[in-house]
């Protein structure tokens, strides 16, 4: 069995980071031509995002059980909990600049 493929979890859980932290960055300073960012797209982003690594956290665990000497999942569990944390904190700015903007 290859662990190339375990290992690419890695870069998954980092690209979820960047997108997150972009979608922090473009809804704490909006821009009138990006219309399409909204509260209900960085929502449903931020949930299928913590869905998707927190299954891909899950089938590192069980690969590391399983395979002896698979070492590269210490660090994946921070990971999950900066994407959970960037999910939370992206679902609290975007409702807050919707009743800011609404009322």
């Amino acid at each position: 069995m290859s662990l190339e493929a375990l290992e690419l979890i890695d870069f998954i859980l980092v690209f979820f980071i960047v997108i997150l932290i972009t979608l922090l960055i473009k809804t704490i300073f909006p821009q009138k031509h990006l219309q399409f960012i909204n509260w209900f797209s960085i929502l449903s982003t931020s949930v299928i995002f913590v869905f998707v690594s927190g299954v891909l956290t899950y089938f590192l665990g069980y690969a590391a059980d399983e395979i002896p000497h698979f070492t590269d999942v210490r660090f994946s569990i921070y990971k999950f909990i900066a994407i959970v944390g960037l999910a939370f904190v992206n679902s609290i700015v975007a409702m807050w600049k919707r009743n800011a903007t609404n009322g």
